[in-house]
């Protein structure tokens, strides 16, 4: 090991630049494990994870909701023996004022014995509370943030839409919570609901999440028959003594199917969406990873060849085999080990990078930092790069012929064959990373640059809530309305508009939508989106009314309610006949439709979700600004979004105390935000697939550069007897042709096997796109050609007296 440090250290270039390689290969790889560690891995840091689960319900094939009555909690505990624990927490969404001054802060309200069943523990104070105490215990991340880290808070007083509570313990470092993709700042007892309706309650009926801890040896199966069992006990409990609930609702709901979901990795929307980009990263990352320990093994194999007489010298002194290849493999591993430390600091610098890219409106409750687990990747990936790139400098220096030193001729360069067929196969990895690449960024632009159905520029989108600025639920309507109406007298404003639910977030309003007389089956679940809007919402949005009307200002009164219906749906429900004066309603599964709405109009279809949705059958209702308790504001501007959205902040400061934009950004910036997926898939392919491109062309570069000065002597007696400089030319070409060109018949037939694998993450575009696949090979063809340049110049420029002479 010493002889090869001593070796390293005396090609201080050579080293640089196969550790920068390492580095690069290794860092990316360690990168994506590390989001795939974070997200998909990484247990929560609480007691026997792998034991928790979550309670669901199946309401439709494609939809299981997890938020149910509380009273679900006690009848579990009453009627089953399977679980251990059974805690409840319901997230919340307000501001809190600390010490004076307003923040937004992400609250959870969870039963009492939360922390102690999750085994989490105080940092000061005290985590245990009973649950009808006014208290909150702060995050650390918050106690650091709101109080500096300081140890008097306890026993202070805070105001979380506008409920008094005290802080009682800062929860140790460590825990933000279950939701992976929200850290949590508060945690605050089921007395505060009280306090927001304003009126007596039972608590029974309030919205939970509920968890639960399966005793240790008992099958996850068995647990999940008790839930079943109990299932229809659950439901009476929650609508007992509610006589406007009927008996056929209340056993159809019951007829609904429970299932346990894993919990132990914590809660996340994210982890569905981003596991399919992550096989695509990690297939890419593994393919650069091999191109950089083929490329290093270039350069090693060239290094091997440059010590090929030192090698034959110590065989013939009678030096083992072994011991000549094992020099080969101890530098390698020097080589591999400064780049696997470079590498794990290039994913540790490059994590909050990538975090950018994933649609977080407030912060994410994961880091993408690397802990144990990370760092044993880092080494095996280290080891491997070090046994990949050493394999072929050790076989040719084992295999060296001591005969050699009889005689200049006989001492044998590496076969050509081998460089080739390196050189090919870097080839083929750039050819396939770069078609893939190019599938990638041009799914991006097909998603962003399609029309949503609605006029998405110069539209600025403001989420105002003022139940999270304290204010009583049925309170709120009065400053909505007057926030729009002072928003419509901002300079550069130019219309505003009311919808009850902004688009583009991921989320929004389904119901059991049928016709009237309609028995609403279990395939008709969550059928239709819905969305309530003022009446100038539409012409606000540049949405067309295709049959029918729109809204007028007295819709929001009239009985029965007028509707709007999206073309989508009147095409699904209606089919070729007129939408334009029918009955239709909303009911539970099993129970007939009442039409207690009546269909004025049809709209142009509009996605609702995000961009990559199909637009959904949507039913709109009329809504006045006065009658929103929270709604979003869609105002449309004339003049630069950023000025107008600080003056809409100043405003909403000024119409009520402690009211500030739940959320505010363009449309545009909806837009960018709802495509994270594609635009982190199009940046970190485009980085390996030029990375990998770049590779390849310093290979054949390297190749071409080291066969042109082993061949010297061969040139300039081709050139002496009459060889023309296009007739050497011509050789250097068809050496770099049957380099390249193989690979990268190679590269493409590869991406045409696995485009399947990438049909998923594609929109607009075909898994074998043409032009794709062309972009792909005319790119490494132009990086070949590039590389290939220098070398053949060198090698029409030889004097053939020079050559003669120096040999």
């Amino acid at each position: 090991m010493r002889y090869a440090l001593r070796s390293i250290l005396r090609a201080p270039w050579f080293s640089a630049t196969a550790v920068a390689l390492l580095g690069a290969g290794i860092g990316a790889n360690v990168l994506i494990f590390t989001a795939v560690d974070a997200l998909l891995l990484r247990p929560l840091a609480v007691r026997a994870p792998e034991r928790l689960v979550r309670l669901g319900v199946e309401r439709s094939a494609a939809h299981t909701m997890y938020e149910h009555a509380a009273v679900y909690a006690r009848v579990i505990r009453e009627r089953t023996a399977a679980f251990s624990e059974v805690f409840t927490t319901e997230p919340l969404e307000g501001a809190a004022v600390v010490e004076g001054r307003a923040v937004n802060a992400r609250a959870e309200m969870v039963s009492a014995g939360y922390f102690r069943d999750l085994g989490v523990t105080a940092e000061l104070g005290s985590v245990a509370a009973a649950e009808d105490a006014p208290v909150a215990v702060v995050s650390h991340r918050a106690w650091l943030r709101w109080f500096g880290g300081r140890g008097d808070v306890v026993g202070r007083g805070i105001r979380l839409r506008g409920a008094a509570l005290t802080l009682v313990g800062v929860v140790r470092e460590g825990f933000d919570g279950l939701d992976l993709d929200n850290r949590t700042d508060l945690w605050v007892t089921p007395a505060v609901y009280l306090q927001w309706i304003g009126k007596p309650a039972d608590v029974r009926s309030m919205p939970a999440n509920i968890y639960m801890r399966v005793r240790e040896g008992v099958p996850v199966e068995r647990a999940e028959a008790e839930i079943r069992a109990a299932y229809p006990a659950m439901v009476a409990a929650e609508y007992e003594g509610q006589r406007d609930m009927g008996a056929d609702v209340v056993k159809q709901e019951q007829l609904l199917r429970p299932v346990l979901a894993e919990a132990g990795l914590g809660v996340s929307t994210l982890r569905k969406q981003f596991t399919g980009a992550v096989k695509a990263l990690m297939g890419g990352v593994a393919a650069l990873f091999l191109l950089v320990c083929g490329n290093v093994s270039g350069l090693m194999l060239a290094r091997a060849d440059a010590h090929r007489r030192d090698a034959l010298i110590r065989l013939s002194l009678g030096a083992s085999r072994w011991g000549v290849a094992r020099r080969a493999l101890a530098e390698a591993g020097a080589l591999a080990a400064a780049g696997g430390v470079l590498g794990f600091a290039i994913a540790r610098w490059c994590g909050p990078w990538l975090l950018g890219f994933l649609p977080a409106r407030r912060p994410l409750g994961i880091e993408l930092r690397p802990d144990g687990r990370v760092l044993g990747f880092a080494i095996g990936a280290a080891v491997l790069a070090a046994v990949l790139s050493s394999v072929l400098p050790a076989l040719s220096l084992y295999r060296a012929d001591v005969a050699a030193l009889l005689g200049r001729q006989s001492l044998k360069t590496t076969a050509p064959r081998v460089s080739r067929g390196l050189v090919a196969f870097q080839a083929a990895v750039a050819t396939l990373l770069a078609a893939g690449s190019f599938t990638l960024v041009r799914t991006m632009y097909a998603i962003r640059d399609q029309d949503p159905g609605f006029r998405r520029e110069r539209l600025v989108v403001m989420t105002v809530d003022p139940w999270t600025a304290g204010l009583r639920v049925g309170k709120g309507g009065p400053l909505v309305e007057e926030a729009v109406r002072r928003a419509r007298g901002l300079p550069g404003v130019e219309e505003v508009s009311v919808a009850q639910r902004a688009l583009m977030r991921g989320i929004g309003f389904k119901a059991n939508v049928g016709r009237d007389g309609h028995r609403i089956a279990f395939a008709d679940s969550l059928n239709a989106s819905l969305n309530g809007v003022s009446e100038n919402h539409f012409a606000n949005m540049g949405m067309r009314i295709l049959a029918g009307r729109g809204f007028t200002e007295a819709d929001a009164k009239a009985k029965p309610l007028p509707v709007v219906v999206s073309r989508s749906f009147a095409r699904q429900f209606f089919g070729d006949g007129d939408p334009v004066g029918q009955a239709i309603g909303t009911a539970s599964i099993g129970s007939v439709v009442k039409g207690d709405r009546v269909i004025v109009g049809v709209v142009s279809d509009a996605k609702y979700r995000g961009m990559r949705e199909v637009p959904p059958p949507t039913v709109y209702t009329p809504v006045a600004p006065g009658d929103f308790d929270g709604a979003a504001l869609h105002v449309r501007v004339r003049r630069d979004p950023a000025e107008v959205m600080a003056a809409l902040r100043a405003m909403l400061a000024g119409v009520g105390p402690g009211l500030t934009p739940a959320e505010i950004g363009t449309m545009e910036q909806d837009i960018e935000t709802s495509v994270w997926q594609e635009r982190l898939l199009a940046a970190l392919s485009g980085l390996f697939a030029g990375v990998a491109v770049a590779l390849a062309s310093i290979g054949l570069f390297g190749m071409l550069a080291f066969a042109v000065s082993r061949r010297t002597r061969e040139i300039g007696i081709r050139m002496a007897i009459g060889a023309t400089a296009g007739r050497v030319a011509s050789m250097v070409g068809r050496d770099a042709l049957w380099a390249v060109a193989p690979g990268v018949l190679l590269g493409l037939a590869s991406y045409a096997v696995l485009a399947r694998v990438m049909e998923s993450l594609l929109y607009g575009v075909s898994g074998r796109d043409p032009g794709s696949l062309a972009g792909a090979a005319v790119c490494v063809a132009v990086a070949g050609a590039v590389a290939a340049a220098v070398p053949l110049v060198r090698a029409v420029r030889i004097e053939p007296a020079a050559a003669l002479r120096d040999e």
